[in-house]
């Protein structure tokens, strides 16, 4: 999502948040004063079925809702359920989804690996999926190290993949985890 798209809907779930305060104590103040004047639900109904001043609230207090919990949902979903990098980096290979998450449980078995980055490419009619990958200083460059990843990248992404290992700096910070470069002409 770009930061444009994110500061409109940090600046939407604000406004929202500041209209549904008022409205809840409207609410409440409304709920308090018919509960110590001794109303019933059904005394209450009678006096507000028909008030347009009333529907026009509580019809602007639903939608300050709609507006403002899917936001909100999205904010604590990511958290609970781990949801890491951006929506638009799922990429299909082969037929199979691959996730960023997916990815980064590959790498974290590999405490050589400092910054990869995913490149799905096509040669032909056929799907190429390979993890350029950065070592730290102690990482090394063995074969055993490229079959090892190899090996993991088939066992959590059940797809075969490639391991190139390249020189630091490489690859930039910030920079997607899966890039897609099939030209699809």
């Amino acid at each position: 999502m770009s930061r444009r798209s994110e500061t409109l809907l940090w600046v939407a779930q604000r406004a929202s948040a500041a209209v549904l305060a008022v409205c809840v104590l409207v609410h409440l103040a409304t709920i308090i004063y018919a509960v110590q004047g001794g109303l019933s639900g059904a005394e209450i109904l009678a006096r507000t079925r028909g008030n347009s001043a009333w529907f026009a609230f509580y019809t602007f207090f639903v939608l300050a809702v709609a507006v403002h919990a899917p936001i909100g949902l999205r904010a604590v979903l990511a958290e609970w359920l781990g949801w890491r990098g951006r929506a638009d980096e799922v990429t299909k290979v082969r037929g199979m989804f691959i996730h960023p998450r997916q990815a980064d449980e590959v790498v974290a078995r590999f405490p050589e690996i400092v910054r990869y980055q995913v490149m799905v490419t096509r040669t032909g009619h056929q799907d190429e999926m390979t993890f350029q990958v950065e070592l730290g200083p102690a990482g090394g460059g063995s074969s055993d190290l490229i079959s090892r990843v190899e090996s993991t990248i088939r066992e959590v992404m059940k797809l075969r993949g490639d391991v190139a290992i390249v020189p630091p700096g490489t690859i930039p910070d910030g920079a997607k985890k899966i890039v897609d470069r099939r030209k699809w002409d």
